[in-house]
């Protein structure tokens, strides 16, 4: 969907201030003119918490879902042992280049294996509405 110009913005830029304490958001306007946004380190984790939500209530809110829980397909993942304490690193990078990890402690990794063994092998019977984000509503 276009934008319309006088809400066309882009992330310019994402700068970590040297003391660590905070970061720079440089985000560009229709015009190409950057408006720097100053942000505490401890504002990172609450984006991080509160945009899946924000992306999923702007989701419902176009009717383009219509589940709470929202699921990317994933297009690269990756598994690692982390030789340290035996635990397992799962990296996931979906379809619109978001990219996580995962540290599973061993039993946590185990019990993750069975569930997924069990799920695959069992009939199509979710007990939760799960609903994957169509690629036309991945903007």
């Amino acid at each position: 969907m276009p934008c319309q110009p006088n809400l066309c913005v882009e992330l310019s830029s994402v700068d970590v201030l040297p003391h660590g304490r905070s970061f720079v958001l440089g985000l560009a306007d229709a015009n190409g003119e950057v408006h720097r946004m100053e942000l505490p380190s401890w504002a990172l984790h609450q984006l991080m918490r509160m945009l899946p939500r924000l992306d999923a209530a702007l989701l419902q809110a176009r009717r383009e879902i219509t589940s709470d829980l929202i699921a990317y397909p994933v297009e690269q993942w990756g598994v690692e042992r982390v030789a340290t304490d035996q635990s397992v690193a799962l990296s996931v990078r979906t379809d619109r280049g978001i990219e996580s990890a995962y540290l599973f402690a061993p039993e946590d990794a185990r019990a993750l294996h069975a569930t997924l063994s069990e799920t695959l092998a069992a009939p199509a019977t979710p007990r939760r509405t799960l609903r994957a984000v169509p690629p036309s509503a991945s903007t």
